[in-house]
């Protein structure tokens, strides 16, 4: 039964009838989505909707919520409808100029961090592909007294980068760099890469969100051409690191951290590649 007219504009009703759209447009988490939705249009917190349920909507609210909600069954991503996303215990600024920071990325971090850690000589740290700059900001805040240098080959990602700097106020520790992957990068430490990662061949079978990312971002080429960054002596990648390198990589869902322990121990300094199909 539809709720009476004088509730209708009022947030339970409006985030009963935001959920049963999304449901009936096939997203998956309608509930989640809807309140994250709605809470964006009101400025307020999650929490919020449930204790004052009824707060009433102004007519531009609604509409604004009827807009969002008509987008995300589009499959638009809801982080780029709200212009933010959590990733590793902070917030950061998305747009379509840049990947949505996925969970997944979240154990490059960890790693990171921890190899760190257990190297505190090891200051000076390259994150390739750095897209909103969510990884190097998440290490940065973790190990105070490094230094990254975070590259991208596209402006308008490293601009995102930028905001997303100043926002943490590390604009003295992070500098982003408009370069190639490592052309004309001087020696490190330690190099993070979360690099384009979707073959060719799935291109097809991907979700439709992924319409709406930088296919820059997510194009990972041809099946044998996705690992792009190699750990041999003399290579592109082991002469920008200041002594012996080792890559670790992540296929699909298989885990890294046991070859990142392996390589922690053996090299002084190491790469992290993940490649997610997601």
């Amino acid at each position: 039964m539809a709720p009476p007219a004088t509730n209708a504009g009022r947030v339970k009703a409006q985030l009963a009838k935001t959920r049963a759209a999304l449901a009936s447009g096939g997203i998956p988490l309608p509930w989640l989505d809807a309140e994250i939705l709605l809470a964006h249009v009101l400025r307020t917190s999650r929490e919020r909707l449930h204790s004052h349920p009824d707060q009433k909507l102004t007519v531009a609210q609604r509409a604004r919520l009827r807009r969002l909600t008509g987008r995300r069954i589009a499959r638009v991503p809801v982080p780029y409808l709200i212009g933010e996303r959590e990733f590793f215990g902070h917030m950061f600024r998305v747009t379509p100029a840049v990947l949505v920071p996925r969970p997944s990325s979240e154990l490059l971090v960890e790693l990171a961090i921890a190899w760190l850690k257990m190297h505190p000589d090891a200051r000076r740290v390259i994150d390739l592909g750095t897209g909103s700059g969510a990884v190097a900001i998440s290490v940065a805040k973790a190990i105070p007294d490094i230094r990254i240098e975070a590259r991208d080959v596209s402006a308008r990602a490293l601009r995102v980068a930028d905001q997303n700097i100043a926002r943490h106020r590390l604009l003295r520790r992070i500098t982003t760099v408009r370069a190639d992957l490592l052309r004309g990068a001087a020696p490190a430490d330690a190099i993070l890469a979360n690099l384009p990662y979707i073959p060719e061949a799935l291109r097809r079978i991907r979700p439709k969100e992924l319409d709406y990312e930088p296919a820059l971002a997510l194009d990972g080429g041809a099946a044998d051409r996705t690992f792009i960054i190699g750990s041999r002596p003399g290579s592109h990648t082991t002469s920008r690191l200041r002594c012996s390198a080792a890559s670790v990589a992540r296929y699909g869902s298989q885990p890294a951290s046991r070859a990142a322990r392996m390589a922690s121990t053996r090299f002084r300094a190491f790469i992290l590649v993940t490649m997610l199909v997601r």
